[in-house]
C-alpha cells in the first residue's frame, strides 16, 4: 500500500507554527495507530530525490532533527572522485537506498548496493530506478563464507541478525559477492553500515583491501559490536598492518570530531567505553584512509573544516 502526501512538510516545519505542531502531533498519533495494522509506503524527498520509505522507518526524523546526518558521505565521494575521476562505490548495507541518493546528490558514479534484508532489497531495487549506473545484489556480508543460526529482526527501519536455533542465514565475504559484480573490484569507496556486524566484514575482507586500498567509512558502534564480542580496537589494528593510517572520526549526527592517527589504540579505548555509557544510542562513523591517500585525507579534512566553518559561525 502507498500514501500520498506531503511527509517532507510534516516532518520539516514541525515547530514552524502552533498549526504545524498541531498537524505534526496529529499524525505522530495516527502513525502509531496505522502500524498497528501495517506499515505503508510513503513518499519522501532528500535532496532532489524522491524515495519510497516505510512508515516505520525512522529516517526522516533523524535527517530533519539533525541537518548533517549521514549527508558526509556524499562530500566524502565527491572529494575522493577528484582524485580518482573512475570513482565507484560499493554499499553495503544499503537499506532502502538513501545513501545512493546522498552520493548521487553530489556526484555522479557506479554504485554497487548490497543489501541482505528481503523487504529492505525489494524498496531498495525501486529507489535505485531513478539512478542511471546503481547495481543491487540481495545478500548479506560478514567475515566468512558460511551458514549461521540466526533470524533478522527489524526495528524502525534498521536490520539486524539475532542468534536463532531454528534459522539459517547464508552469509558472504565481499570478496565473495565482487565475484558478481567483478567491475567493482577496485571500488575506492566502501560505505559499511551493518549494526555491528562492520568489523566482521572488514576482517573477511582485509586481504582484498590490502590489493585496493580504498577509503573505508563505517559505523564504529560499541553497542552493537560488545554484542557480537567485538574488541574496541583489533579492527584499526588489523587495518594499520596492511596500510592504513589516518582517521577522521564523525559523531552520529554528521558532525567532525577529529582526525586521529590509526595507531592512536587508547583514543579508541576511550571512545568506545565513552559510548557505552550511552547504550544504543551513541555511536561514531569513522572515516579511515591507506597512506598512499594521505592527501586525500588531509584534503577532505580541510574541506569538511571549511563546510562546518560555514554552519558554525556563518561564514
Amino acid at each position: 500500500m502507498f500514501v500520498n502526501f506531503n511527509y517532507n512538510e510534516i516532518i520539516n516545519n514541525r515547530e514552524k507554527n502552533f498549526f504545524s505542531k498541531t498537524i505534526y502531533f496529529l499524525f505522530i498519533f495516527l502513525r502509531r495507530i496505522i502500524l498497528r495494522y501495517g506499515d505503508p509506503l510513503m513518499s519522501f524527498k532528500i535532496n532532489r530525490f524522491n524515495m519510497k520509505i516505510p512508515l516505520s522507518h525512522n529516517l526522516p526524523y533523524y535527517m530533519s532533527s539533525y541537518p548533517y546526518y549521514s549527508k558526509n558521505i556524499g562530500r566524502i565521494a565527491q572529494e575522493i572522485k577528484i582524485k580518482y575521476n573512475s570513482l565507484s562505490v560499493i554499499d553495503i548495507g544499503a537499506n532502502i537506498g538513501d545513501t545512493i541518493v546522498l552520493i548521487k546528490g553530489m556526484v555522479d558514479c557506479p554504485i554497487l548496493c548490497i543489501e541482505g534484508n528481503k523487504k529492505y532489497y525489494q524498496l531498495l531495487s525501486i529507489n535505485a530506478q531513478e539512478h542511471k549506473n546503481v547495481f543491487q545484489i540481495l545478500s548479506f556480508v560478514g567475515e566468512y563464507n558460511e551458514q549461521i543460526n540466526s533470524r533478522i529482526c527489524e526495528d524502525k527501519g534498521t536490520a539486524s541478525l539475532e542468534t536463532v536455533n531454528n534459522v539459517k542465514t547464508q552469509i558472504r565475504t565481499l570478496a565473495d559477492i565482487l565475484k558478481d559484480a567483478p567491475d567493482f573490484f577496485s571500488s575506492k569507496l566502501i560505505k559499511i553500515d551493518t549494526d555491528g556486524y562492520d568489523v566482521k566484514i572488514i576482517r573477511g575482507a582485509i586481504e582484498l583491501f590490502n590489493i585496493t586500498k580504498p577509503v573505508l567509512f563505517f559505523e564504529y558502534h560499541p553497542y552493537f559490536m560488545q554484542k557480537h564480542n567485538e574488541s574496541s580496537y583489533d579492527v584499526f589494528k588489523k587495518l594499520s598492518i596492511i596500510g592504513y593510517k589516518t582517521v577522521i572520526l564523525y559523531d552520529n549526527f554528521g558532525y567532525p570530531m577529529m582526525k586521529a592517527n590509526v595507531n592512536a589504540e587508547q583514543l579508541f579505548n576511550e571512545l568506545f567505553n565513552y559510548c557505552s555509557y550511552y547504550g544504543e544510542d551513541k555511536y561514531f562513523d569513522i572515516c579511515i584512509f591507506h597512506s598512499d591517500d594521505e592527501d586525500l585525507a588531509e584534503n577532505i579534512w580541510l574541506s569538511e573544516q571549511k563546510e562546518f566553518k560555514k554552519i558554525y559561525i556563518g561564514k
